[in-house]
Order: structure tokens, then sequence, then C-alpha cells
């Protein structure tokens, strides 16, 4: 919908205003559009609260909800318990044109949680009998709704029409954001996500440039959108825009589909707590069967908090080797985990970054769940600041996250992590997991290059690279990229040569002169890789590709010396970065004066790693 100044002078269109002074703190006015003059609760001030909290921000489908479900006592019942984590949700599917039952339902969350809410509730859309509405659920005392509209789709681009609101709080450091509410067909998904940016840029001409959460039912899994598409859709393409939900299940139904999503653009991406993103699933929280929680919804919420900048330098850390924790992995065993017996430690060095790659043979559920293994693995990953693990089998996301969250507790460091899908062309799959201090950089992108269609032969990758870019005050100014790859053994020449193509892909994704790192087990020596051939590849011979470990590095704890692993840079402004000597692998079995068994229970392979900072001189080092 385009505003013209000359319509706006003809038109006497009333604006209906939010009625934010209603007694029973709910609020539902439909307006006619965005509004020039925004309304303002007069309590409220443009000056940040004194103390910063966090809130709790969600979206969910709840399907049908209409007078039936409502009057499903049971239902109801778990509904509210539901809601009441939130002190701002984004709800879809609902059918109450009328508003015969949604404000006896809020009313009813406000008596349960003595907390007052407001809404605001869109107008009915969709093509066929069938029309829902879309609504905004939130804690007045947090919020105050300034302005909101619903898309005038004039072209017909959607389905269901985006319903979009500007909101204040005095409470977080978000002061001023808005939220574009989707609830996306599945016969349209491609379309509707690329017209999607368009629906924003109209929104900037009304509001400006602000920060802007994008949240509600994508439909993007399964048939419905392939990942390659997805990956060309428009909020894809754009680095302004922070996909936060990925890799999860968001629905209830026996398939594992990211179906929901929350897209975050401009400061509020700074704001958010990685480590909240999540699916609530409440099936497992109140013990129900899949048709019970079904009888509620066919979908979970999802949600995240919004809090400090997540981006600072503030996190207290223990001094190494002082501290004792227990693992608690949910449905794993109970740990005990006593770290003062292991007396290695790399102290940490100011204005430095320690990044690592390892291949942890078969991490999965087994050794996740080894009391051995993972005091030795929270030691070695301890080292960096930033890390790589191949190898990882947990496609469910039922151990990794425990695993991350106990790391950061014993450590008490601000770890964090991003996961690849499973790849692998037979039964065998594998994933990538970088994980990373974010208190020292922030991820800007990470997804898997996508070399071709497996099923018409055009891959060339067993397992694709998984591609990173993070910033932080310690690296150039725009950052690194980081390539990790686990090369096939049979294929080592093929695929570093193909990854060529994948450095061309950064280059006109980022920018033509953008430092990269490319790390991983490589499978770079012995019979999968002679010198002979090794001379031949683009990547060895091109003198901007620095492979910067020593070829005698031993990165196995086979009896050969092979360099399987390896660390290629490619960019002088981070080739300038690296410390001297720092590129080598860690020998953790003499390190832990551990047995060639024992160190084999970990992995079967050393981590190499290298360090990136401001040149010091060797007494400073």
């Amino acid at each position: 919908m385009k505003f013209l100044a000359s319509l706006l002078a003809l038109c006497s269109c009333t604006k209906i205003q939010a009625n934010e002074d209603d007694q029973n703190g709910l609020d539902n006015d439909q307006p006619d559009g965005p509004q020039s003059q925004p309304i303002i609760r007069d309590n409220v001030t443009s000056a940040k609260s004194a103390n910063i909290n966090s809130a709790t921000i969600a979206t969910f489908s709840i399907n049908r909800f209409n007078q039936k479900k409502y009057e499903n006592n049971e239902v109801k019942e778990y509904l509210l318990k539901i809601l009441s984590r939130y002190d701002f949700i984004f709800i879809q599917e609902v059918q109450d044109e009328s508003e015969e039952f949604i404000h006896l339902f809020i009313e009813e969350l406000k008596g349960m949680t003595g907390k007052s809410y407001k809404y605001k509730l869109g107008k009915a859309s969709g093509r066929k009998s069938k029309k829902n509405q879309l609504m905004f659920l939130y804690r007045d005392s947090l919020f105050t709704l300034i302005d909101h509209y619903q898309y005038q789709d004039n072209d017909d681009k959607f389905e269901r029409q985006p319903f979009i609101a500007k909101f204040r709080s005095n409470k977080l450091e978000v002061e001023e954001f808005a939220v574009i509410g989707v609830c996306l067909h599945y016969d349209s998904v491609e379309a509707e996500i690329n017209h999607l940016a368009s629906v924003h840029e109209e929104m900037k001409n009304f509001w400006g440039d602000i920060p802007t959460l994008i949240m509600g039912n994508f439909m993007t899994g399964g048939s419905h959108i392939s990942k390659t598409k997805l990956r060309e859709t428009a909020l894809q393409k754009d680095s302004n825009y922070v996909w936060f939900v990925d890799n999860i299940d968001t629905t209830v139904l026996k398939n594992k589909y990211c179906y929901d999503r929350i897209i975050g653009y401009g400061n509020i991406t700074e704001n958010i707590q990685l480590d909240s993103v999540k699916a609530f699933r409440f099936d497992d929280e109140f013990g129900l069967s899949m048709d019970e929680a079904k009888a509620i919804t066919d979908h979970y919420p999802v949600e995240v908090v919004i809090g400090p900048k997540v981006f600072s330098n503030d996190v207290e850390e223990k001094p190494a080797n002082s501290f004792s924790y227990a693992i608690d992995n949910n449905d794993l065993n109970h740990i005990e985990v006593d770290f003062n017996d292991l007396k290695i430690s790399e102290a940490e060095v100011e204005g430095v970054l320690s990044i690592g790659s390892f291949n942890v043979q078969r991490f999965g559920e087994k050794k996740m769940n080894n009391e051995f293994v993972v005091k030795h693995l929270y030691k070695i990953m301890e080292r960096y600041d930033l890390v790589l693990i191949q190898e990882v089998q947990d496609q469910d996301l039922e151990n990794v996250p425990n695993f991350v969250e106990n790391f950061r507790k014993a450590t008490n460091k601000d770890y964090e992590y991003k996961i690849s899908e499973s790849l692998g062309r037979k039964t065998y799959k594998e994933q990538y997991l970088y994980i990373y201090r974010r208190d020292l950089m922030e991820v800007f992108y990470n997804d898997i290059y996508d070399d071709g269609d497996e099923s018409k032969g055009e891959d060339t990758f067993a397992r694709e690279p998984y591609i990173m870019h993070i910033k932080s005050h310690l690296l150039p100014a725009n950052g690194i990229i980081l390539v990790g790859a686990h090369i096939a053994p049979k294929k080592v020449a093929q695929e570093l040569e193909e990854m060529v193509k994948v450095h061309a892909f950064i280059k006109e994704k980022f920018s033509e002169g953008i430092s990269v790192v490319f790390m991983g087990d490589f499978n770079a020596d012995g019979s999968y890789l002679s010198n002979r051939k090794k001379e031949k590849l683009t990547f060895f011979k091109d003198n901007d590709y620095k492979w910067i470990l020593d070829e005698d590095t031993d990165t196995t704890l086979a009896k050969n010396d092979y360099t399987y692993d390896r660390i290629i840079i490619y960019g002088q402004a981070l080739n300038e970065m690296i410390i001297a000597d720092s590129a080598k692998a860690f020998y953790y079995d003499e390190a832990f004066s551990l047995t060639n068994e024992e160190a084999k229970d970990i992995s079967d392979h050393y981590p190499v790693e290298f360090k990136i900072g401001k040149r010091k001189s060797h007494d400073e080092l």
C-alpha cells in the first residue's frame, strides 16, 4: 500500500487510535493503516530504564483457535499455561471476528498470572471460506503499542496479509521496534517470503529504518520449499536479516520440520540471547500423548529472550583448573566431573583469538555420556575461543544443546554454538558444529554450501562445507569467513579443487577481499593425497592461500604421522594478524598423560589450532 501525499490530502481517513487506557487491560481497535502521529501512553518516556530487564518473545500457531477450542476446558488450561511463559507473543490462526471469546480468554490469563495484558487482533483474511486472524498479545507493563496496520495486499501476493505493529518498551535496551507477523500459505511459500522484503521496505517508508522482528509460521519445511530455494529467497540472501530459528523441530507431528521462524533485522539482533532460541515442547513438558498435544495445536511455540546486548566483554571468568562441575544431560546419565585433576590449561591472552578444528570421531550420544571423554573434551575445547568440531551425530539435537550448556557452566565462559544439518550420501551421516565465545565475536551468517542436486549427480562434496561469517574487534573490520569441511578420503583432490568454487561463492556473496579460513579434516596426506596431486591443486599453487600448518605436523593418533587436518588462510589482512608459531596440533595424549587407547577413546585425531591478534614481542607472549 503506497500512501501518496496527494491521496492523503484528498482522503479523510479516520485513524483509529489504540485504546491504551482501557481499564481492564484489553485493547483491540482495528486500524485503517499506518498512522502519521504515533499513539503513546502518557506515562511512557523515551528515557532508557535504569534497570535493563529481559522479555521472552514468541510466535505460536494455534490451529483453529476458535470458540470450540476455547470451550474445551482441558485445552484452554494448557493454552493458558503455555501463554503464561511469555511477555510478548504473536498468535496465528485465531477465528473470532466478532470477538466473542478472545477477550474472555485474555481475562482468564490475567487472572491466572496476576499480570496485565493487552492484545491487538487483526482482520480476518484468506482467499477461501476458512479465514484466520493474526494477534499480538503483550504485557502492557513492558510494552506499549504505538502504531499498527494490516498490509494492503492490492496485488494479492499473500493468502493471509501480514499484520504489522510498532512497539515501545521503557524496560528493555531496545526501546522501539516493529514486528511483522505472518502466516504463510503452504502453496506459495517461496513467493510470499520473497514479497516480505517489499512489505518490510514499505514499513520502513512509514516508520523509518527501525529494528524489526519478522515472525510466524513460514511453512519452511518438507515439500513446501526446498533448502536450495529457501537460500535463494530475498530474506536469506540479504545478510541484514538474521534467521534465529533453524534446525529446530517446530511441529507436534512425526516430521521434524522447522516451519515456524523468527527473523531479526537491525540492532535488535544484538539483544537476542542466542541460547534462548528454542521451541517449547509442551507435550514433553506436560507429559502429553501426540493426540493430546494435537488437540491443543499442531505447532510448538518458538521463543527467544530479548535482553542486554550479548556482544560484550563483561563475562566473569574463573581461573582454569579451579572448578568442579556436575554434568546433567537430562536423559543422559548423571556425570560428576572434577576438572582439578587436569593440570594443562592455556592462559587467556588479552587481545588474542584462539581458533581450533577438531575431528571428534563419531561424536554422538555415547561419547557425550562418557565421563572420561567429556571431561577431557571440555579441557581441550576450553583452549579455544572458536572451534569447529566434525563428525557430530545428533540429528535430532537431543544431546548437543546440553553438552554446550554444561560446557558453558563448567568454564563460566559465554559459549554458543551453530550446528549444520546432517550430511552424507549414505546411511552414515554427520554434522558440523561451531562452538564459539559470543562475548568475543558475533555471527552474521551460517549455512551449508549448496553444490548442486545430489539426485541429478550435480554435487561434488560428500559432506558440503559449512560456512560461517563472524565479526569481532579482534578481527579485520569486515570480519572473516570460516569454511569447515570434512573431505571424503576417496575424493580428496577433487573436493579440494571444488573449494575454488566455494571461495568464488564467498567472494560474490560477501566481498572480493574478505579473509577466509578453510579448516577441517581434509585427509590431505598419505595415500589419499600424494605430493604430486597436492602440487596440482589451485589452493596449493596460488600463493594467496597459506597452508599454515607445517607439512610434518602429525594430526592423527594412528601409527602414521600424516597431516590429515589442515588450516588454509586467504587474505593479507588476516595473515598479518596470525601469531608466530601458533599454528600447530595439540597433543592432548601427552598433555594429559594418556595412553594411546585412552586418547583414542576421545578421538583418532588431534585438534589443530592457531591464534589471531596483535603481534607481540616474544617476551610479551
